[in-house]
């Protein structure tokens, strides 16, 4: 590989000891340290284990700290972390908040603040080609330019706080970077309940306080105020629970966790768990249990919520939002806080939602400023966390060693002879009977195992035509010569990365979850029985149950389809805008043409 002629890496070659073996085997033994957070004597004893004695734990991190050239900069700060001791309050000697003294009696500080330099960072990003085409995201974003036009909210930039900037002459240089802030507030050692994002707000507090209403336990001092209409009773909540548990195999993958019993586990549900209740358990479950009119005035804070978590919020919804949440207000203070007469109920939680729309006017889609990433980032901190008596110190420095190892990806050199190894590998060629995949859908759909070759039934064999006439538009009667032999499979991997299986390969794994029942987009052709009259289609959503994926041979040609069992007849209740169904209806073919969005499983292109 030749070297890279970057300014940076010609100054390394300069010494010729910075491309040794010993060298890159440190690093990337460092790496590995870095992510799994062992301690100094083992990658010693790993080292020395294979021999490797030239080179010790802290002359690697010295190299590493080096070459990427990030330091620290430590700084005096507060021991109750009030202030840092810079700027104004460079000299004082004692904090101006809490009075505390700032240093010991033998002049050592209490307590520092370490700070990574963020322009220098952003220096090292702009050095690599690839990474400063990234950095012109916003530039790109706010021009409309390529693949970033949009006519819709969806980023901070879309924001009214954002354009107020513009209109202040600010990021007038495409290189200009605009950062957000999040204050999360982390503390590793105590547990706080006193953060109010979107995030907290929908998920944290008004799904756990309406459970509460629902289960008489909301007034902990007042059981008179407890015992309500719309109270649902402990036997029926027991129901519930269970309802929850024996769905847990038959949840798909990709709502995340499966539901646990909400009765027993509710007071340990996470944001993410109270999400799903909203969004997918809450409404059916309450329906015929929870009175007509509080299961409306709840469905209305539903549909607001699914309406605010999209990647992508159209301007005419921000209104439509907005309603639903002043209509789900205003139900919760007349059946809830009875009018007024009972103010304990008027948690400043609720009234924050009237509000939500401002925040999404301001920022963008709540994806952009709620604290899911922070949360996600938060747990990650805590393992890099091993010693007790200075976890902080400890932190920081794997902190600071995992900022290194990013930007060390930046230098072409390093990132080939370090991180290779770590890399995904060329694709590996399987055969047939393992993944298969077709020019026809440009490989971007591929079939896993199990495999099997079957011969189709006589009532396959019609569907199957059936199903050809659509994709040619011919006639049931012109569609000759089907082929009886097919190559059966039990899953499909979608261009998304997303694993779709089916109830055949179900029936081989009972423990597994399930992700046969999909919601499917069809394509129909109202004029079908009509083969000579003009197309006359509409799309037409129909949910069903995967049997199986097949692989099928027609005119020289094989194509790849999945066997669905639809439902019977879908019933809507359009005042709580809830679908649901009795039972499964007939089988029909369908031909793989997937994508995955919003949880559920769409079939396009696809005729019956």
């Amino acid at each position: 590989m030749p070297l890279c002629t970057c300014t940076h890496c010609k100054a390394l070659t300069n010494d010729n000891t910075t491309f040794s073996n010993e060298l890159f085997e440190g690093l990337r033994l460092l790496y590995v340290k870095s992510n799994f957070n062992f301690s100094e004597a083992a990658f010693n004893n790993i080292y020395k284990a294979f021999n490797r004695n030239k080179i010790s734990f802290n002359k690697v991190k010295r190299k590493l700290g080096s070459i990427v050239g990030i330091e620290p900069k430590i700084y005096d700060m507060c021991v109750n972390s009030c202030c840092a001791f810079v700027g104004v309050l460079e000299n004082e000697t004692k904090c101006k908040f809490c009075k505390e003294d700032r240093y010991y009696s033998n002049g050592k500080a209490r307590k520092n603040l370490p700070f990574i330099s963020i322009i220098e960072r952003l220096k090292l990003q702009f050095k690599n080609p690839e990474r400063s085409k990234e950095l012109l995201y916003r530039h790109n974003y706010t021009c409309n330019k390529g693949e970033f036009a949009h006519n819709n909210i969806g980023d901070i930039f879309d924001g009214q706080i954002y354009q107020e900037l513009l209109n202040d002459e600010y990021f007038p240089d495409p290189r200009d970077i605009a950062f957000t802030a999040s204050c999360d507030g982390y503390q590793i050692f105590r547990q706080k309940t006193d953060d109010l994002d979107i995030m907290h707000l929908f998920f944290e507090n008004v799904a756990p306080h309406m459970f509460r209403h629902w289960i008489g336990k909301f007034y902990p001092k007042n059981n008179e105020w407890n015992s309500n209409e719309y109270t649902i009773s402990s036997k029926t909540w027991v129901e519930i629970g269970e309802i929850m548990e024996r769905s847990r195999s038959h949840m798909p993958p990709d709502i995340g966790r499966p539901p646990r019993n909400i009765v027993k586990h509710s007071a340990g549900f996470k944001a993410v768990e109270w999400a799903n209740w909203i969004i997918l358990f809450s409404l059916p479950l309450l329906k015929g249990r929870l009175p007509q009119s509080n299961l409306l005035g709840w469905s209305r804070f539903v549909e607001a919520v699914k309406l605010c978590i999209q990647p992508l919020i159209e301007f005419e919804e921000l209104d439509l939002i907005r309603n639903l949440l002043i209509e789900f207000y205003n139900h919760y203070a007349n059946s809830y806080g009875v009018g007024g007469e009972r103010l304990p109920a008027f948690l400043i939680s609720f009234h924050y939602l009237l509000h939500v729309i401002d925040s999404i006017e301001d920022f963008g889609p709540c994806r952009g400023f709620w604290q899911f990433p922070m949360e996600r980032f938060c747990g990650m901190l805590i393992p890099l966390v091993s010693s007790r008596k200075l976890p902080y110190v400890n932190l920081f420095n794997n902190v600071l060693m995992q900022e290194r190892f990013k930007y060390l990806q930046l230098l072409p050199i390093y990132n080939e002879k370090v991180f290779s190894n770590f890399k995904e590998k060329e694709k590996k060629t399987w055969p047939v009977h393992r993944v298969y995949s077709n020019e026809l859908y440009v490989h971007e759909y591929e079939f896993y195992s199990p495999f099997v070759n079957c011969v189709l039934t006589k009532n396959e064999v019609i569907k199957l035509k059936q199903c050809y006439a659509a994709i040619f538009q011919k006639n049931t009667s012109e569609i000759t010569d089907i082929k009886e032999n097919y190559a059966k499979y039990g899953k499909l991997r979608t261009k998304d990365g997303n694993i779709i299986s089916s109830k055949w390969w179900k029936k081989e794994n009972d423990s597994s979850r399930n992700d046969f029942c999909v919601a499917i987009n069809l394509t129909v052709d109202l004029q079908e029985r009509n083969y000579r009259a003009p197309l006359n289609l509409r799309e037409e959503e129909i949910f069903g149950q995967i049997e199986y994926f097949m692989v099928h041979e027609f005119q020289n040609q094989e194509r790849m389809f999945a066997y669905i069992r639809k439902i019977k007849k879908l019933e809507k209740n359009s005042s709580v805008n809830l679908k649901f169904f009795d039972s499964f209806g007939p089988l029909q073919y369908v031909e793989i043409n997937m994508k995955i969005g919003n949880k559920n499983l769409y079939l396009e292109n696809s005729y019956y």
